[in-house]
């Protein structure tokens, strides 16, 4: 099936480029490890570069190692707090029902892939029952070794408690906003428990990050901060 290309995000160059890019992909042999390249952006504008720019990295990624790329899962528009990886439109089709038809899964960097602890416990759990691994272009993450394990974990930790530095609810009429950084947690340890309950948000480190604790699986995250593990009809199987 042929890939579609938004023609209107590319510009000449990146076209050619990924031209060039899928006819390297060709040559590789068949046994060679296929990918599936997951592409994700909370909010796409006309003028966004940003879905081409993780697309054409993930396939110079792909290159690099070896990999034969088989199918792009782009989800645009879509929160990775509120939308976990296998309810997204385009990789939970993959995800769940075209499993056997990829053995890596690239992304740009584990936030565009995954915003929660307990989400990315699920998916690791995932990746273990049926062979797969996650790699990202920016991020050292290899689930092939015990370390590139816990440091996975570890990141998905920074990456929850980034995530709820940015408001999700919207203040109150006549409220003031509390001021803050894109992607910095500075404002949140500055501005004071009524700015933040002004701005229509509880104080955010009432709720203490996910701990990583031992069980008899190994390393685990404490679902009972998170508010329990999503159901078995809910993950992935």
């Amino acid at each position: 099936m042929k890939e579609a290309t938004p023609s209107r995000l590319w510009s000449a160059a990146d076209l050619e480029l990924l031209d060039a890019l899928k006819k390297t992909g060709e040559a590789l042999q068949a046994g060679a490890p296929r990918a599936l390249l997951s592409v994700r952006l909370s909010v796409l504008s006309s003028n966004t570069t940003s879905p081409v720019r993780q697309e054409l990295d993930l396939r110079v990624l792909a290159r690099e190692r070896g990999y034969r790329v088989v199918g792009v899962a782009s989800d645009l528009h879509v929160s990775a707090t509120k939308v976990p990886p296998w309810r997204r439109k385009e990789l939970g089709e993959w995800l769940n029902n075209r499993v056997p038809e990829f053995d890596v899964l690239l992304f740009w960097q584990l936030d565009r892939l995954i915003r929660s602890s307990a989400d990315l416990s699920v998916m690791i759990d995932w990746c273990d029952r049926h062979g797969k691994n996650l790699v990202s272009r920016n991020d050292p993450i290899d689930l092939g070794t015990e370390s590139g394990r816990e440091l996975v974990r570890l990141m998905g930790s920074v990456a929850e408690i980034e995530a709820l530095a940015v408001p999700s609810v919207p203040p109150r009429s006549g409220a003031t906003p509390v001021p803050r950084k894109a992607g910095s947690s500075e404002s949140l340890r500055t501005a004071s428990p009524s700015s933040r309950r002004a701005a229509g948000r509880d104080w955010p480190f009432i709720r203490r990050p996910p701990r990583l604790c031992t069980g008899p699986g190994g390393w685990r995250c404490e679902a009972s901060l998170l508010g329990g593990w999503p159901s078995a009809s809910d993950a992935p199987a």
